[in-house]
């Protein structure tokens, strides 16, 4: 994107999604993430009392679904051995 571009634009809180969206995927991938990651928390930003219970929550399933017997637990020897054959 160039300057004759930026002045185009429109300087009212009326810009089009299409533009929004041309600028954004003119970005290096590290900024589109990063864009990414802040327009994605503004639709449905959690405090960190609700991140921490969620976490809690997930942590009492995979739990109970261990103890129970729902789901078999690999040890993290197998997994490192698993991980490092992948990247290899």
């Amino acid at each position: 994107m160039n300057r004759q571009d930026l002045d185009s634009y429109p300087t009212d809180m009326n810009i089009s999604i299409e533009l929004i969206a041309d600028a954004a995927v003119s970005l290096s991938s590290d900024a589109r993430a990063r864009l990414a990651d802040r327009v994605t928390e503004s639709l449905d930003p959690l405090t960190d009392i609700e991140i921490r219970v969620a976490w809690a929550d997930a942590a009492l399933t995979r739990r109970s679904e261990v103890r129970s017997g729902k789901v078999k637990s690999i040890p993290a020897e197998e997994v490192l051995v698993r991980v490092r054959s992948l990247v290899a």
